[in-house]
């Protein structure tokens, strides 16, 4: 009998104990996925605003500076109805931000 891959992978990720991981790795790929539809008009999103993890329905968002937090925050609702209705449950609660570590090798 045929079985979904995505089925073959919740049971292995549930027979290995690594769950949580597959779905944290799952929903931020689903956030990338949404970006272009969730920030249309702002190509620049794409490269200011990455999922950084999701834990405990919390999705965080690395965001390059003040300006990309608030384009996030104005769309929070969006961006939780959206992850939501792709993941078929009420997986996604919070969107927060966090300010990108800059990189101290790179000197101004």
């Amino acid at each position: 009998m045929f079985e979904p891959f995505q089925q073959l992978v919740k049971g292995a990720a549930k027979h290995w104990g690594i769950s949580k991981e597959v779905q944290a790795a799952t929903m931020c790929q689903q956030f990338r996925t949404l970006m272009p539809e969730l920030f249309k008009g702002r190509e620049a999103a794409m490269e200011n605003i990455k999922p950084r993890s999701f834990k405990d329905g919390t999705l965080v968002l690395d965001v390059e500076n003040p300006a990309w937090s608030q384009e996030v925050i104005i769309r929070k609702a969006k961006i939780i109805e959206e992850m939501n209705k792709i993941a078929g449950k009420n997986f996604v609660k919070i969107i927060r931000t966090q300010l990108r570590e800059s990189d101290p090798s790179i000197s101004a």
